[in-house]
């Protein structure tokens, strides 16, 4: 009999079949299908001979020869090597140059654009580059064999990723050597760096030359030694201030940039907004012609006419500074999307129309899926923009558009972002039918980048909503996808940006699904873990109304009858739970033996297999949750009053290796997840192995802040180093379910006629729906809670007062507002004891890197800033960082930067 797992029910329409990894899918409009694949039946990768992949060739650089000769003789060397500098030194033309002067070194030069990808889809490229393999992106290990031969000379500019992301790209291209850019150091003791500033006198003076057309005259050579100083040589200012075939003294280039952005015809205009819309990531030239000339064209003369002065709008903006050349397109400069007028940002009735023509650009006949993938950028920044700004209907119909076309383009990272930001605006334009679709494909995109539990629970939630809908087709296919989901076994393919960097847990099929712990008060707290945030596929990403729980039978262990429980541990039977009345409350897994206790007491402990055994000491130590334990606990055993403190000594066999694993009896406060001492994946894991070659010792703790204590005691007793600091999360819930200011809060009236607010929008605080943020900045009302009248707020001067302000807003009443998708800090406290608190207004002290001021630190003259390569919270490590400034400093002309600074709690605002 035919197993129906291995019917495939296909509808719409096919847009094609890719490979990932083991899992084959047919991409479709409506619903696409993953089968698993053997080894054996991947597709034949056939190794290109000589590979070539180049940039456009670059006039000369103007004072870079040393540096070239100081790259060739690097990737001579083998590389790794890195270029690292400030936005505008020229880090991308010096790149470009360097590619072509590599020709001929190697088995081949593959040149890779990597501003704002996931280095998964810069893999990808690479992958491409150097074998025949159509619809086809290998799994990390698979490509790392393919490549592991492959001594190419290969170029990323623009590689901006974490120190764990570049070292998956270096391990995967180990034969290649390997030149790349970045605005910051990151590459250390493994290669040659090479930082890039700005040019010698005499070579900027050659280059405002080489920029006029004609050499410097007399009168213009004092002007240019001025320009040189004012700039610190740094190319890019120098040649913006070559305009109106003139140089433009220092003093005037304050306001050169607004007056040349004045001067800009509507459809440069439009071209800017496109590209400060898509940010780093830039446009290709196709589509922005495309969307700046408009379907109107209607014959072929007019299209090429079109194109033409298309293409000369282009040429102008990068002559005029305020538009890079790229290899896959054109970005906007660094510093030009912070002094675009107000009046070029797209409002809602443009961001409809955009997310309108873009949805016909990628529905065109004969579209390239890379090409659309390559244009990730904008399509993802116009859902996401269209979806805060009121138009959730039409970014809903651009996502479901695009998804199945990037799909088989093979860029997860790119998909993956379509998928996520096309749900959430399906789910705020109530449109269930986009929202199942989109649903089903992140629940296939999770399986193929190793997020089973994660995957299981998105297709359920997909077949609920199509069940819902009366679809009962569309939900079986569903149903059959979520066969194919296991335990998580790590990435199937390369790292997709966050999806695929956070640690697997054996837990993780439990993620999202603890219930609200009723005794938290109006303060709702989260210990910020390494993993806490990242895994997109929890079951609390499709809300409560579908969510399912995705752990059942997606256990790699088979399930123990409480009525074989003896028999079952007198043998030694590995066993993972238990089903039937008992239901399990709590399990302790060490090494080849199982420990289970249900809520009657039944108890499995290992029996010696061997004469030959030792001792695993497990203790759990922790104020938050109960842990009941196995046989052999100590004495002074204590599990009472929600916390646990209690050893237990489990014989297993000498030798044999096995995980352990706890789950407590009841749910973690809401963000806290359990950690590991003594594991062989190091102190403060979230999974434990342990070989039992000598007597060990593991400690259990969790990441909660009121176990900050517990985890010291888990790092003396095994030996490790200090815990690690870890940001604690607070939501601030300052009113009642009717808006009203919760006991203790004292409320300040201020509805007078002078004070009145205007304007209110999402707050960018707020988790919660009908948070807002009015104006004018001087009335302190970033963060204020809707009452239920709809035109009275209730406003937090900050999160340590118990202080609210009351406003009436004169333009109201408030339209509905729901939470921001990523919500920045209302307030918070640095690791000294500094707080800081959001800024509202105020000009702000210009601050290096193109930073910006976000949060003064009380009375301080510390701030708290962000800039296009430094983000504002640095959550890669248990304890985020920020970038923090010394104002009085700055002002002094003190231009260093200091190293981040530990947050140790962070304020967002929400209500119940």
């Amino acid at each position: 009999m035919e197993d129906s797992r291995d019917r495939v029910r296909i509808s719409g329409d096919v847009h094609g079949q890719v490979v990932v990894g083991d899992h084959n899918i047919v991409v479709s409009a409506e619903q696409s299908v993953v089968t698993i694949l053997t080894p054996a039946q991947r597709p034949e990768c056939r190794r290109r001979d000589d590979p070539q992949l180049l940039p456009r060739r670059h006039r000369t650089a103007v004072g870079r020869e040393e540096e070239l000769a100081a790259i060739e003789a690097g990737m001579d060397a083998g590389g790794p090597m890195q270029v690292y500098g400030p936005s505008g030194t020229g880090k991308s033309t010096l790149l470009r140059m360097a590619a072509h002067r590599l020709s001929g070194r190697r088995d081949g030069v593959v040149f890779v654009d990597a501003a704002s990808r996931d280095t998964g889809d810069v893999l990808q490229d690479v992958f491409e580059a150097c074998y025949d393999a159509p619809g086809y992106r290998p799994g990390a290990i698979e490509l790392r064999r393919l490549m592991a031969n492959v001594g190419i000379s290969l170029v990323l500019d623009d590689l901006e990723c974490s120190s764990a992301e570049l070292d998956v790209v270096l391990d995967t291209v180990t034969a290649a050597a390997v030149l790349y850019s970045a605005a910051q150091r990151s590459l250390w003791g493994e290669g040659p760096t090479l930082p890039l500033g700005g040019l010698g006198h005499d070579d900027a003076s050659a280059l405002l030359a080489q920029q006029l057309g004609r050499p410097l005259r007399a009168d213009e050579l004092p002007v240019a030694a001025e320009l040189w100083r004012a700039t610190a040589g740094s190319p890019g200012q120098l040649l913006r201030a070559v305009a109106e075939e003139r140089l433009h003294h220092p003093a005037e280039l304050a306001d050169l940039l607004p007056n040349v952005l004045a001067e800009l015809t509507a459809a440069e205009q439009e071209v800017l907004s496109l590209l400060d819309l898509a940010g780093a990531g830039g446009v290709s030239p196709g589509l922005l012609t495309a969307l700046v000339a408009g379907p109107e064209q209607t014959t072929g003369a007019e299209e090429t006419a079109g194109a033409a002065a298309a293409a000369d709008s282009y040429e102008r903006l990068v002559t005029l500074g305020l538009v890079v050349p790229t290899v896959l397109g054109l970005r906007i400069s660094a510093d030009v999307g912070a002094a675009l007028p107000a009046r070029l940002d797209l409002d809602t009735a443009a961001l409809t129309a955009l997310c309108e023509r873009l949805r016909h650009w990628v529905e065109g006949p004969d579209r390239s899926p890379v090409g659309v993938a390559g244009d990730g950028a904008l399509i993802t920044a116009a859902i996401d923009a269209a979806a805060r700004a009121g138009a959730a209907g039409a970014a809903a119909g651009l996502a479901r558009a695009a998804a199945p076309v990037v799909a088989c383009s093979l860029r997860l990272g790119v998909w993956g972002r379509v998928l996520e930001l096309g749900r959430t605006a399906a789910e705020r334009a109530r449109d269930h039918g986009a929202l199942a679709y989109l649903t089903h494909e992140q629940g296939i995109h999770r399986l193929v980048t190793g997020r089973r539990a994660a995957a299981a629970a998105a297709f359920a939630a997909a077949a609920e909503i199509w069940r819902r809908l009366g679809d009962s087709g569309h939900a079986g296919t569903a149903e059959d996808a979520g066969d194919l989901c296991g335990p998580d076994t790590g990435s199937a393919s390369q790292p997709t940006g966050q999806e695929s960097a956070a640690p697997q847990d054996a837990t993780a099929g439990q993620e999202g699904t603890a219930p609200q712990d009723a005794t938290a008060g109006h303060e709702s707290t989260a210990s910020q873990d390494p993993t806490a945030g990242q895994d997109a596929g929890s079951t609390g990403d499709f809300g409560t109304e579908f969510a399912q729980d995705p752990s059942g039978g997606l256990s790699s262990m088979p399930p123990v009858d409480p009525a074989t429980a003896t028999a079952a541990g007198a043998k030694g039977v590995t066993a993972a739970g238990v089903k039937g009345g008992l239901g399990l409350t709590a399990k302790v897994v060490i090494g080849g033996g199982l420990a289970v206790v249900t809520g009657v007491g039944v108890v499995l402990g290992q029996r010696a297999l061997a004469p030959e055994t030792v001792p695993v000491q497990v203790t759990v130590t922790t104020r938050v949750v109960e842990v009941s334990m196995p046989e052999g606990k100590q004495d002074d055993c204590l599990i009472q009053d929600g916390s646990t403190d209690c050893t237990s000594v489990v014989m297993s066999k000498k030798g044999e290796r096995g995980p352990i694993g706890v789950e407590p009896t009841g749910p973690l406060p809401e963000g806290a997840s359990i950690l590991y001492w003594g594991c062989d994946e190091g102190p403060e894991a979230t999974s434990c192995t342990v070989r039992a070659d000598s007597a060990r010792t593991v400690c259990v703790s969790t990441t909660s802040p009121a176990d900050k204590a517990a985890r010291e005691t888990c790092a003396e007793e095994t030996g490790a180093p200090p815990p690690k600091v870890r940001t604690e999360a607070v939501t601030v819930v300052a009113v009642d379910a009717t808006g009203e200011a919760r006991q203790g809060y004292t409320v300040v009236d201020r509805t007078g006629p002078e004070d009145s607010v205007l304007g209110c929008l999402t707050s960018p605080a707020a988790k919660s729906p009908d948070i807002v943020y009015c104006s004018p900045n001087a009335a302190t009302a970033d963060v204020c809670w809707v009452k239920d009248d709809r035109t009275t707020l209730l406003c937090g001067d900050d999160p340590w007062k118990k202080r609210l302000l009351q406003y009436v807003v004169n333009d109201g009443p408030v339209p509905a507002t729901g939470p921001e998708t990523e919500p920045i800090p209302w307030a918070m406290e640095l690791a000294d004891g500094t707080r800081c608190r959001l800024r509202t207004g105020g000009a702000g002290t210009s601050l290096p890197e193109e930073m910006v001021v976000m949060y003064y630190c009380g009375d301080t003259s510390i701030i708290v800033a962000q800039g296009p390569r430094t983000p504002l919270l640095d959550t890669s490590a248990p304890g985020w960082t920020v970038q923090t400034m010394d104002e009085a400093a700055v002002l002094r002309g003190d231009d260093s930067i200091p190293p981040r600074t530990e947050v140790v709690k962070v304020y967002y605002a929400g209500r119940d």
